[in-house]
Order: structure tokens, then C-alpha cells, then sequence
């Protein structure tokens, strides 16, 4: 079986952990792209590339979220099915097979953030907090997408300080055993 797996989390939440980890198990490419790559191309800091993004009417967003869904469709017609892991890729790709969202409480996605990102807790903490809010609202205003809700994931992982990238791992290759079944 070759699907499109979406898998989304907020900043911190383990998305792209994931991802890898499940594109090495099925063998199946990753949609790599990120806002951080659109901010490198240019020039710019993250945060400073999101407030630019929260300014210009949603063209840097749709933009993002158009050349997602380009790549994972191509990827999907040359190898048989890829794994995209971005903030609204379950809404934007319509074909794909399974939506995984990892729902880590914030402080967790803080701690994560001190080892990877070199940063203080408190500075993560504020930074989490900040990308979650302007996320919310420049995909509320864009698009009518209201991350928070839920229901468009046909499975929710509860993740916190304890558990292991590949208990997650586990989780989401018991569900797609399952789909196989079907």
C-alpha cells in the first residue's frame, strides 16, 4: 500500500522527528520544506520571516503551502506515496491517507526547543508561544483553518516528557498496519 502520511504538530512537538523516522522505516521520501527554508532563502530570521508573513495578505503562506502540495503530489506519482510534515499540511493535502497530529504540551515543546535550538527555557517558552499564536492566526485569516481544531486528524498522539520518538513511531505503524487491513 502507498499513501501520503501527513503528520503535524506545533513548533517542538517531535513533526519532523517523526517524519524521518517513518520515511526510513516505509521507505518513502520526506516533503522536507519548511517555513525556516523559505526564511533562509531570503535571508531572513524565522520570527522576522513570520511577521513579514502575518503582513502580506497570505502570499508568502500560500505560496509555502502550494509548493508543499506540488512536491508531495509529485513524490506521490514518482514513488508511490511520500511523508509531508508541516503546520496545515493535513488540510492542504486532500489525497492523503493518514493524518497524524503529536500533541505535546507546550512546556515539553519548550524543553525540546532549549536542547535543539540552543535557547533558554524561558526564550523558548516565549518563542513556542509566540509561532503558536501567529500560526493560528495567519491560517484562521488565510485560509479559515482553525488549527486547534482537531477533527481532521484520524489519529491524535499524546505526547509528553516520557515518551521516546519511537514509541511514536510504533503508534503510527500500528495505524497504518491497520489501513493495510482494509
Amino acid at each position: 500500500m502507498v499513501m501520503i502520511i501527513c503528520i503535524a504538530g506545533y513548533a517542538g512537538s517531535g513533526k519532523d522527528t517523526a517524519a524521518d523516522m517513518l520515511s526510513e522505516k516505509l521507505g518513502l521520501p520526506r516533503v522536507k520544506f519548511t517555513f525556516k527554508d523559505m526564511a533562509a532563502e531570503r535571508g531572513m530570521a524565522l520570527m522576522e520571516f513570520h511577521k513579514l508573513a502575518s503582513a502580506d495578505g497570505g502570499k508568502i503562506d500560500k505560496e509555502f503551502d502550494r509548493r508543499v502540495v506540488e512536491v508531495a503530489h509529485k513524490l506521490d506519482k514518482k514513488e508511490g506515496g511520500c511523508i509531508v510534515s508541516t503546520w496545515i499540511g493535513a488540510w492542504m493535502v486532500k489525497d492523503a491517507a493518514l493524518r497524524v497530529f503529536l500533541r505535546v504540551p507546550e512546556e515539553v515543546r519548550a524543553k525540546r526547543l532549549t536542547g535543539r535550538d540552543n535557547m533558554a527555557y524561558g526564550q523558548a517558552l516565549e518563542h513556542i508561544r509566540e509561532r503558536d499564536a501567529n500560526n493560528k492566526k495567519r491560517y484562521m485569516k488565510y485560509y479559515g483553518i482553525d488549527i486547534t481544531d482537531l477533527s481532521v486528524f484520524d489519529l491524535i498522539i499524546d505526547a509528553d516528557e516520557n515518551t521516546q520518538p519511537k514509541d511514536t513511531l510504533k503508534i503510527i505503524m500500528d495505524r497504518i498496519k491497520q489501513l493495510k487491513k482494509k
